[in-house]
């Protein structure tokens, strides 16, 4: 997702380079137009110079006494044009012309008092023309001449790319100044938003218990209510830990009552009612103790005030099996990475690891291997293997169904794997079955980096 500091630059840049183009655009206008206001005085001044030099003869023929000095008019489509005519007739004309005569438009613009056209010149010109009567003495009495100066569009045109090929970097150098300077702007402006960022996310991965730090006044009075929300969030799950306390013991002391009638009933012979009822008692204590440390676990990962080392809870748990049960006749091998810990609560990591430590024991024929490895992308791997007989697929997939056991000789609930799937949710870990490669059955926890301290 793009930040908000992104999305502010990319949009004030986008803006502030079309209104650059746009005003490239309109400069480049006026600047035609200009040069085009300007190109229209100067052919009426040469108009001025020719009518100033044009006389009639006795046979009332027109002549120029003096001829333009410019260059362009003696070189054939040199570019700049002159002729000079009575009616629809053309009577003198610039050597640049030649043998052609320009055609007298017959509706002519007025352009700051002038009559001007665009037409066709020499050799696929297109010329710019400004045309005017002018009064001549004749033998006969007072006449009038028509006067026409042209000049070739394209020298205008390099003037239009030389002023844009001018105003563009400059422009373009406005606009970097200006984009630079916004970045600046909004990087100082928007950096109490970022530290509030900062800050929110080290209270989600618990690193810091409330929203602390130097903010605006702007932005004082949302910390304000962000720490009152989490103050009343800690408050809800001290309450909700509480509740759970007493509603386990609220349940275990029933049962531990109905424990005790049924050793009185086994005591006394009755095993045909004391065996049924002690098997749904196990089935009831195994479910109550799930859904306990269900509830428990949604407390601490709602919290997410926790992080745990990895190394020190392997350690305790493969320490307190090997004290019990077959415990004793197990050997195990620590294979550690000292520097993972993960963001839980110590009690739910301790739950993990000692229901698949335990069940690892059950099936076990020597020796568990419990392993803790930090991946490349910042994840983290806990591993714990027996050299017992495995599974099949078939089996790994009924055996991580709630409550399912696949051998009712070995003592237990059948919820373990589903008490270390719940928390591996909670925590967003994933529990992974598989064959170990000698043979036995190998349970991973995959932790994400954003879990991993």
């Amino acid at each position: 997702m793009i930040s908000l500091h992104r999305r502010l630059l990319l949009t004030a840049a986008v803006v502030l380079t079309a209104v650059f183009v746009l005003m490239a655009g309109v400069l480049n206008y006026a600047f035609d137009r200009a040069v085009r206001a300007h190109t229209y005085a100067e052919l009426d001044d040469r108009i001025g110079g020719l009518a100033r030099g044009l006389h009639s003869g006795a046979d009332g023929g027109l002549f120029l006494l003096r001829l333009p000095h410019d260059p362009r008019f003696d070189v054939i489509a040199g570019g700049l044009y002159w002729q000079i005519g009575t009616a629809d007739r053309v009577v003198l004309r610039s050597g640049s012309l030649g043998a052609l005569d320009l055609a007298w438009p017959d509706i002519w613009p007025q352009v700051g008092g002038k009559r001007v056209a665009v037409m066709a010149g020499p050799r696929d010109q297109e010329l710019l023309a400004v045309e005017r009567a002018v009064p001549v003495e004749t033998p006969s009495g007072p006449s009038e001449a028509r006067i026409m100066v042209a000049i070739d569009d394209a020298e205008l045109v390099e003037a239009r790319q030389g002023f844009l090929a001018a105003i563009v970097p400059s422009l373009a150098g406005i606009l970097i100044l200006l984009v630079a300077g916004l970045w600046g702007f909004l990087r100082f402006g928007l950096a109490p938003l970022n530290q509030l960022q900062g800050a929110i996310a080290d209270v989600r991965a618990g690193t810091r218990p409330t929203i602390s730090g130097e903010f605006p006044r702007e932005v004082q009075p949302l910390v304000d209510e962000a720490n009152a929300l989490i103050a009343a969030r800690a408050k809800d799950l001290v309450q909700a830990r509480a509740r759970a306390g007493d509603l386990a013991h609220a349940i275990k002391t029933p049962l531990a009552v109905i424990d005790v009638h049924v050793r009185r009933l086994r005591s006394e012979g009755q095993l045909d009612i004391a065996d049924p009822i002690a098997l749904e008692l196990s089935h009831m204590d195994g479910v109550v103790r799930r859904e306990l440390a269900r509830a428990r676990a949604n407390i601490h990962a709602a919290s997410r005030q926790g992080r745990t080392e990895v190394g020190p809870i392997l350690k305790r748990t493969c320490t307190a099996l090997s004290k019990v049960g077959r415990g004793r006749e197990l050997s195990f091998n620590i294979d550690c990475d000292r520097s993972i810990a993960v963001l839980m609560d110590e009690t739910d990591l301790l739950e993990i690891t000692g229901n698949l430590v335990e069940n690892a024991a059950k099936w076990a024929q020597s020796a568990i291997r419990v392993s803790a490895r930090r991946g490349d992308d910042g994840s983290a791997r806990l591993e714990v293997t027996d050299d017992g007989p495995g599974l099949s697929p078939q089996d790994i997939m009924a055996v991580q169904a709630r409550g399912v056991r696949l051998d009712q000789t070995v003592h237990g609930t059948g919820l373990g794997l589903g008490i270390v799937r719940d928390l591996c949710d909670l925590y967003g870990a994933e529990l992974l079955l598989d064959r170990a490669p000698a043979g036995g059955l190998r349970a991973v926890v995959a932790f994400p980096a954003e879990r991993v301290a």
